[in-house]
C-alpha cells in the first residue's frame, strides 16, 4: 500500500483515506515516510495542511520512534507555520500542540505557543477560534502538573491573553485552577505560581455580578478557596496574613472565599499560640491581635446571619485562647447584639426552614464558652478578709 501510495501522482486524497483507516500504531511506525509523501503531494487534490492534521491526529494516539521525534515535529512546523489562512493554521496546530507537549519539554512547548501567538493576533483572528485555542491550554496544562515549570513558559500568560471574550476567558481559568487543586499536593509559596494564579483567580472573581447564578458562585468560589488553602510560608506568619490580606481585597465579592479566609487567619492565630506554647512576646501577641482585628474587620461584611454569629464565636475563642480578652469581649458583645436579627425562617439548600434549632445550637455552643470567660468582679464588692 505505501509503495502504491508514493508510485501514484496526486496521491493526496489516498494518503488521507491511509491515516484516517489504518491504525494509529501503524501511522506512527512510519510517520517520517509519510512526511516524505506529503511534501511530494500537490496542493491542487488535496490541501496538504489537511494531511498534516491527519498524521498529527495519529501521533495523539500512538507514539513514533524516539529518535525520529524531533526530525518529525520539524518536518511539520516547517509547512504549519508557512500557512496564511489562520483557521487552516490553528486547526493544524491545535492537533501538533498534543504532540509537542507529550515528547518535549517546555522549551519547545514555548516555542509553537510564540508561533500561534504570531498567527492568531493579527487582525483578532483568535476571536474566530476560541474552541482551538482553548484545547491547546487544555492539552499544555494536561502535560505540565508542575506549575512552576508551567509558569516558566514565557509564552503562556501572553496566550491566555489572547482570550478576550469574557465567558471563555473564565472557562479557561477554571480549568487551569481545577489541574492545580488536583495536582499540586504540597503547599506552595513560589512567587512566579502565586502571582499566576492570583491573576487567574482574579478573572474568575471579577465576571461575578448581579446575574451569576448561586451555582456558579459556588464553583469559582470552591476553585478560590483550593487556592488559598494550598498557599504557605511556612513559619513566616507576617507574610502569611498578609497575603490573606491581599486575598481578601481581591475576592471581596465571594463570601465563601472570605468565610475561609476567615478560618484560615484564626488559625494561623492559633498556630502562633501552639509554636509559643501560650506565652506570647510582645510581638507574637502583637501579631495574634492583627489576626483578632482581621476576623473583627472581615465578619460584617458577610450576609449569612448565622454565618456571622458562628465566626464572631469562633474569632472570640480563638482572641480567648490568646488572653485577647477585650478583643473576645468585642466579639461575644457583638454576636448578643445580632442575636434579635435572626430571622424566624432561613434559606436551608434552597428551602425555607425554621430558624430556631440553629439557633439553639449556637446558643449552647455560646453558653458553653462563657462559662470560661473571666469576669471582673463588680467594683462595689469588696474583699474581706477574716
Amino acid at each position: 500500500m505505501m509503495e502504491r501510495c508514493k508510485k501514484l501522482g496526486n496521491n493526496a486524497l489516498l494518503l488521507n483515506s491511509v491515516m484516517s483507516a489504518f491504525r494509529a500504531e501503524f501511522i506512527a511506525t512510519r510517520s517520517l515516510d509519510f512526511i516524505g509523501m506529503i511534501k511530494e503531494c500537490s496542493e491542487a487534490g488535496f490541501p496538504k495542511h489537511l494531511l498534516f492534521r491527519s498524521l498529527g491526529l495519529n501521533l495523539a494516539l500512538a507514539d513514533p520512534p524516539e529518535g525520529d521525534r524531533l526530525q518529525i515535529l520539524n518536518e511539520a512546523w516547517k509547512v504549519i507555520t508557512k500557512l496564511k489562512n489562520p483557521q487552516d493554521y490553528i486547526d493544524c496546530a491545535e492537533v501538533w500542540a498534543e504532540y509537542t507537549c507529550r515528547h518535549f519539554t517546555k522549551r519547545e512547548v514555548n516555542t509553537v505557543l510564540a508561533d500561534i501567538i504570531k498567527h492568531m493576533t493579527p487582525d483578532r483572528a483568535f476571536e474566530d477560534s476560541y474552541p482551538q485555542l482553548q484545547s491547546i491550554i487544555k492539552k499544555v496544562i494536561a502535560h505540565f502538573h508542575d506549575f512552576s515549570v508551567l509558569f516558566s513558559v514565557e509564552k503562556f500568560l501572553p496566550f491566555l491573553d489572547m482570550f478576550q471574550k469574557e465567558s471563555v476567558r473564565v472557562e479557561v481559568c477554571k480549568c487551569i485552577m481545577e489541574v492545580f487543586i488536583k495536582h499540586q499536593h504540597e503547599p506552595t509559596k513560589d512567587p512566579v505560581i502565586l502571582n499566576a494564579l492570583l491573576h487567574v483567580c482574579k478573572t474568575m472573581h471579577d465576571s461575578v455580578n448581579a446575574l451569576t447564578l448561586e451555582d456558579e458562585k459556588r464553583t469559582l468560589a470552591c476553585l478560590v478557596n483550593g487556592f488559598v488553602k494550598m498557599v504557605s510560608f511556612g513559619r513566616d506568619f507576617e507574610q502569611q496574613l498578609s497575603f490573606y490580606v491581599e486575598a481578601r481585597s481581591m475576592f471581596c465579592n465571594l463570601e465563601p472565599v472570605l468565610v475561609q479566609l476567615i478560618h484560615s487567619v484564626s488559625r494561623l492565630a492559633m498556630e502562633t499560640r501552639r509554636v509559643m506554647k501560650g506565652n506570647h512576646s510582645r510581638k507574637t501577641a502583637a501579631f495574634v491581635r492583627a489576626c483578632v482585628a482581621y476576623c473583627f474587620i472581615t465578619i460584617p461584611s458577610l450576609v449569612g446571619i448565622f454565618t456571622r454569629l458562628n465566626l464572631y464565636l469562633l474569632a472570640g475563642q480563638v482572641a480567648l485562647a490568646n488572653q485577647c480578652l477585650s478583643q473576645a469581649d468585642a466579639f461575644f458583645k457583638a454576636a448578643i447584639s445580632l442575636i434579635p436579627e435572626v430571622p424566624k425562617t432561613i434559606s436551608v439548600d434552597g428551602k425555607m426552614r425554621p430558624s430556631e434549632p440553629f439557633l439553639l445550637e449556637f446558643l449552647c455552643n455560646f453558653f458553653s464558652t462563657l462559662l470560661i470567660v473571666p469576669v471582673r468582679p463588680p467594683r462595689e464588692l469588696k474583699v474581706v478578709s477574716v
